[in-house]
């Protein structure tokens, strides 16, 4: 067996696999160490984990860093108004929960509306950074329509993330016998696991847009056809109309030669 074969067997793939989730889970936490840099450091955890589904990882370290510095500031800005957006979702749960009546029922309604708007974008947001470059208003509003459009994987996406994280945080002796593997591996994997997913879609999102390009393509070539048709036709016609002008004006001219040979002949005839 050659160097190659032996490398490109089962376990030698999931030994590598399992490397490269294990550096990308240290590098996702040393990142996030400064909280405000929560948003740079997923989205480039996105950028490593879709280019490890598509096995395009290469150097994991620099590629991180690489996505970390390429993808900051709208990464940060993203983190900041998330901050803000749960802040503010939990400030109204706070005040719905003090107050009764009618007033209370309006707050309801308004707080469930901003509540499934911010839990259907929020999943999509840092792989549409990773992978798109757009304006943060087109990245908030693409994350919420692909979500809308694409329910069960923003499901699988959601649960991934929400479930573990919220049964550690709320059952104190889980994060206790786990929080050590939430540093080494759990961020990792879950990002990583996430990433087929995401990359369903945008494969999706991909083919589609080729396929909108093609038949742009194919539509402009054929309205050039028809506009190139159109075009010799009218030449044509201009032709024959051309053609069929010069014949009448030749024949105009030889009768007025006619007649004026004829004019000539009579004054002859006068004067002799």
């Amino acid at each position: 067996m050659t160097e190659d074969q032996n490398q490109n067997t089962p376990l030698i793939r999931v030994l590598d696999v399992f490397g490269n989730v294990f550096v990308l889970n240290v590098l996702f936490v040393i990142f996030c160490l400064p909280i405000v840099t929560i948003g740079a450091s997923t989205s480039a955890m996105y950028t490593m984990g879709l280019k490890m589904v598509r096995k395009e990882e290469g150097h994991m370290v620099r590629g991180f860093w690489e996505a970390f510095k390429r993808n900051f500031k709208q990464s940060t800005i993203a983190w900041l108004i998330e901050v803000f957006v749960i802040v503010t979702l939990w400030g109204m749960y706070t005040m719905v929960g003090n107050i009764e009546g009618a007033i209370s029922s309006f707050y309801s309604v308004v707080f469930v509306i901003e509540l499934v708007v911010a839990v259907l974008t929020f999943p999509f947001v840092y792989p549409l950074i990773a992978s798109f470059e757009n304006t943060l208003w087109n990245t908030f509003k693409n994350a919420f329509l692909l979500s809308v459009s694409n329910l069960w994987s923003w499901a699988k996406i959601f649960v991934a993330w929400f479930a573990p994280v919220f049964i550690s945080l709320n059952y104190a002796f889980i994060i206790l016998n786990t929080w050590y593997m939430w540093l080494l591996l759990f961020f990792g994997l879950i990002g990583y696991g996430t990433s087929f997913t995401v990359n369903k879609v945008f494969k999706k999102i991909t083919t589609t847009q080729e396929e909108n390009v093609e038949f742009a393509a194919q539509k402009e070539e054929r309205e050039r056809k028809e506009k190139a048709a159109a075009l010799a036709k009218a030449e044509k016609e201009a032709i024959a109309r051309k053609e069929a002008l010069a014949k009448i004006g030749s024949t105009v001219y030889e009768e007025d030669d006619l007649e004026k040979v004829t004019e000539e002949a009579v004054e002859e005839t006068i004067k002799e």
